[in-house]
């Protein structure tokens, strides 16, 4: 049983005073000597009892100190990651990737001491790989070079974003997920708890296969077929197709319906195929709006157009 310093000092009291209440037929123990003992061994007591003290404020201190370092490290992390994160989900084919942090190896590296002990080795070696892609990324846009920093990004997307939904951001409407209201929500489950463990706060739900806008309109469904729903700001749909960057006719889109800025209509096999309407680069002019195969007009109306390019020199395009 352990004693209080209070029981210890009362505890000791006793023993001395009955040492000296007790017979000494020897004499050995004078009145003066009895009390010499005493205030000796309670100096000895207290002077113990002080550096104890002493030493579990010292350990408390220290363990404040950590754990401040900690929550510091963390939260920092957590800015910068999170940040990065964010720029190139609402922009991966932007350009924006500029934004994302130069930073975070060398802020992994100071902190990692700090915080490695409150992830499991799964959740450390995934935060690890997100520094490096995060960085990397950082590295092609520092060289100017913002193409390739997206290129790279869009590679990199399945390490992070659920695999639903990396078509879509891969395609030519990323640009819609600038709308999109959180950007946690369509992280991976393993991302997410990396991020939850640096922020120490609750994460959004999870996306099922809806996402929305800051508005709360709807901006994406993915259907079990894989097929893809993208809608505009008005709600108008822009596809309702499997979405594929690797497609043969470098629209990015497998099969399906599409909308372009030079075709508005039906895919197969990554062709135009089906019905639908193409138009001209400049002016959206319609070209040929019928039926359509393996690529080519088949059947339907071909308008003829003739607009100026260049009123000064007189030349004219004839599309």
């Amino acid at each position: 049983m352990e004693l209080s310093f209070i029981e210890l000092m009362e505890n000791t009291s006793l023993w001395l005073l009955a040492l000296t209440a007790a017979p000494n037929k020897d004499n050995a123990f004078s009145a003066e000597g009895v009390a010499s003992l005493i205030v000796a061994i309670l100096t000895l007591v207290a002077t113990v009892f002080i550096a104890v003290f002493v030493y579990a404020l010292q350990q408390k201190d220290a363990q404040k100190a950590t754990e401040k370092q900690k929550a510091g490290a963390k939260k920092i992390l957590f800015t910068e990651l999170s940040s990065g994160l964010e720029t190139v989900i609402h922009a991966p084919r932007s350009g924006g990737v500029g934004d994302v942090s130069g930073q975070l190896s060398l802020l992994l590296i100071s902190y990692l001491p700090y915080i490695q002990e409150s992830f499991e080795p799964e959740q450390l070696h995934h935060l690890l790989q997100l520094v490096e892609v995060m960085s990397g990324t950082a590295k092609q846009a520092a060289s100017e070079d913002n193409a390739a920093a997206a290129e790279y990004i869009q590679g990199q997307m399945g390490l992070f974003v659920e695999e639903r939904f990396v078509p879509a951001m891969r395609s030519r409407y990323a640009e819609q997920f600038l709308r999109l209201d959180d950007y946690r929500r369509v992280l991976t489950p393993l991302t997410r708890s990396v991020l939850k463990i640096l922020s120490g706060e609750p994460l959004p739900p999870a996306a099922g296969n809806r996402l929305t806008a800051i508005d709360g309109a709807l901006l994406l469904e993915v259907d079990p077929n894989g097929y893809t729903k993208i809608y505009d700001t008005t709600g108008n749909p822009l596809c309702n197709a499997l979405l594929d960057t690797d497609a043969v006719g470098g629209y990015g889109i497998e099969a399906g319906w599409a909308k372009t800025k030079l075709y508005v209509g039906d895919f197969q096999g990554g062709k135009r195929h089906g019905q639908g309407c193409s138009y001209s680069l400049w002016g959206h002019h319609k070209i040929f709006d019928g039926k359509w195969e393996d690529d080519k007009p088949k059947t339907g109306t071909l308008f003829h157009l003739v607009f100026e390019k260049d009123s000064s020199d007189g030349k004219k395009l004839y599309q």
